[in-house]
């Protein structure tokens, strides 16, 4: 399941109505994906990113178009491999994710969810991946 952000909400009503003549809401060309141990909430807050031992946000295959996105009626997914760094110490128990803009912390949340299963990630693993199709976004 995934929600949309608070940030993302007010782009698309500003994007239908210019009720406040902003103009249009353009979307990044490409995003960038941040894993949880705390679930972030739609303000953008509360949650806990992993954070050290070789952990990055991951922009691989996350570019916007239908070579890396694919739709089923209301649900997106990954139509490529997303993979992260490989750890090189532990990062704990991931339990979300969340759709970014850019790379830095300092930018805007567009999408996020939890993972149907929580995964612990130790140093050693093979670096996390989503597989195609694993990672979805629901509009509802």
């Amino acid at each position: 399941m995934s929600a949309m952000s608070d940030y993302l909400e007010q782009k698309l009503i500003d994007h239908l109505f210019d009720a406040d003549g902003a103009g249009n809401y353009t979307p990044a060309a490409g995003y960038w994906i941040e894993l949880f141990t705390v679930a972030v909430n739609d303000a953008g807050s509360g949650g806990s990113p992993v954070s050290g031992g070789n952990y990055a946000r991951s922009n691989n295959n996350t570019a916007r178009g239908s070579a890396n996105w694919t739709r089923a009626g209301n649900i997106v997914s990954n139509a490529k491999v997303i993979t992260f760094n490989t750890p090189n110490a532990n990062w704990g128990v991931v339990v979300g994710f969340g759709l970014y803009d850019h790379a830095t912390n300092s930018t805007n949340l567009i999408l996020h969810g939890t993972l149907t299963n929580s995964k612990t990630i130790n140093n050693g693993d093979p670096a996390p991946k989503f597989n195609i199709g694993e990672l979805k976004f629901t509009l509802d």
